[in-house]
C-alpha cells in the first residue's frame, strides 16, 4: 500500500502543471470557482498611426500588397507571442532567448511570486504528508508593471492560484482540486523601439485572459492489488486497481489591435483568439506518467486535440476606425491553432526547480 500511496503522491501535482491563466479586476482570494479571470476586449482606439505618415487608408484592392507585407513582418509570430507567459514566474533573471510579449515583467515581480508559491507549495506538501489533507490559496494584484523598455506598457490586474487535496487514512480514496488564472493588458509602440523602428507595424495592444480548473477523485480497490506486481513494477495500467474520475476545463481569450503603414497605406489588424478545452480522461494521463517513469512532466498543450478542444483565430484587416475591410486569416482547425497558443506551465515552481 505504501508503494501505491507514493505513486499517488508523485502524480498529485501533474494536473497543476496545466496552469492556465485569466483575470478579474478585484482582489478575491484564489481557490474559489467564483473567481474567474476576465479582461475587456482590446479596441481599435488602443492603437494609432502618426498623422502624415501615410498617403491612403487600406482598401479591398490593397489586399495582395498588405498580405505580403504582413507575412514578411511576422504578424503571426506577434500573435503567437500574445499568449506566451513564459518567464512570468521565475526565481532569477531568465537569460534564455525566447520571444514572449507576455513575459514583460520585472525580475522583482517574477522572483517574488516564485518565492511566495515555493513556500506555499512546500507547506502544502508537508501538510498533505503529515495530515492527509492540505490546501493553499494565493493571489496578487500587481497592476501596472514598471521598469519596462521604452514604448512598452503592461498591467496584470490579478494572478491567482489554489490547490486542495486529501486522502483517506487507509489511502484508498483521494480527492483534489486546482484553480488558476491571470489576465493582462499589453501595449508596444514599435516606433520607439530601435530594433523595430523600420517595421511596417506601428503599435500593438493585446488583452488576454486564461482560466484553468480541475476536480479529480481516485478510489483504490485493495482486492485488486497484487503487492508483488507493485514492487516489481509489473502493472501495465493503474486502472487495474484504481478508478479515476474528474473533469478539467481550460479557457483562453485574447484580443488585439495592431496599426500599420505599408507602402504609404495605413490600417489596423484586429485579432480574436479563443480556446476552450474540456477533458475527463485522467486514466490515460496517469498511465502515461507511470509508463514513461516521469513525474509531473505533462504540459498543458498535451490536452489540446480535436476531441477535447474547440477554438478559433480570426485576423481581419481594418481601416483606422476599426471597420473590417477584409479577412486576412481564419483558423478553426485545432492542429493549426496550436502554433498560436502557449499555455501557462508552472511545473518548475510546483516541483521546486527553476525554469
Amino acid at each position: 500500500m505504501k508503494r501505491v500511496l507514493k505513486l499517488f503522491a508523485n502524480c498529485l501535482c501533474i494536473f497543476a502543471m496545466a496552469s492556465i491563466i485569466g483575470c478579474k479586476n478585484d482582489d478575491g482570494g484564489g481557490g474559489s470557482d467564483e473567481l474567474k479571470a476576465t479582461v475587456n476586449k482590446a479596441t481599435s482606439a488602443s492603437v494609432s498611426v502618426e498623422e502624415g505618415s501615410y498617403d491612403s487608408i487600406v482598401k479591398e484592392e490593397d489586399k495582395s500588397t498588405i498580405n505580403a507585407a504582413l507575412d514578411s513582418a511576422g504578424i503571426d509570430k506577434i500573435i503567437a507571442g500574445a499568449t506566451d507567459y513564459s518567464g512570468f514566474v521565475q526565481d532569477d533573471e531568465d537569460d534564455s532567448d525566447y520571444y514572449s510579449m507576455r513575459a514583460m515583467t520585472t525580475e522583482q515581480l517574477g522572483t517574488k511570486i516564485y518565492k511566495d508559491l515555493e513556500e506555499k507549495i512546500t507547506n502544502f506538501n508537508q501538510d498533505l504528508q503529515n495530515n492527509g489533507k492540505a490546501s493553499f490559496a494565493y493571489s496578487i494584484a500587481p497592476g501596472e508593471i514598471t521598469e519596462l523598455p521604452e514604448g512598452i506598457k503592461m498591467t496584470i490586474p490579478l494572478f491567482f492560484m489554489s490547490q486542495s487535496a486529501a486522502y483517506s487514512s487507509d489511502g484508498t480514496t483521494t480527492a483534489q482540486s486546482y484553480t488558476q488564472g491571470i489576465c493582462s493588458t499589453y501595449f508596444k509602440d514599435f516606433t520607439k523601439t530601435e530594433s523595430d523602428s523600420d517595421s511596417y507595424l506601428k503599435q500593438t495592444a493585446v488583452n488576454s485572459a486564461q482560466n484553468y480548473n480541475y476536480n479529480i477523485a481516485t478510489t483504490i480497490d485493495p482486492t485488486k492489488i497484487d503487492s508483488d506486481k507493485i514492487q516489481n513494477g509489473d502493472y501495465t495500467s493503474i486502472s487495474d486497481f484504481m478508478k479515476i474520475t474528474g473533469s478539467a476545463k481550460i479557457n483562453l481569450e485574447t484580443t488585439s489591435y495592431t496599426s500599420f503603414v505599408i507602402e504609404g497605406i495605413a490600417g489596423k489588424i484586429s485579432t480574436e483568439l479563443n480556446l476552450a478545452i474540456s477533458f475527463t480522461d485522467f486514466d490515460k494521463i496517469y498511465n502515461e506518467i507511470v509508463n514513461d517513469d516521469t513525474e509531473c512532466s505533462i504540459s498543458p498543450e498535451t490536452f489540446i486535440n480535436s476531441e477535447t478542444s474547440k477554438g478559433s483565430l480570426k485576423i481581419n484587416v481594418c481601416d483606422l476606425d476599426g471597420n473590417v475591410i477584409y479577412n486576412y486569416k481564419t483558423i478553426t482547425n485545432i492542429s493549426d491553432l496550436e502554433s498560436y497558443i502557449s499555455l501557462f506551465d508552472l511545473s518548475s515552481v510546483i516541483n521546486g526547480t527553476d525554469e
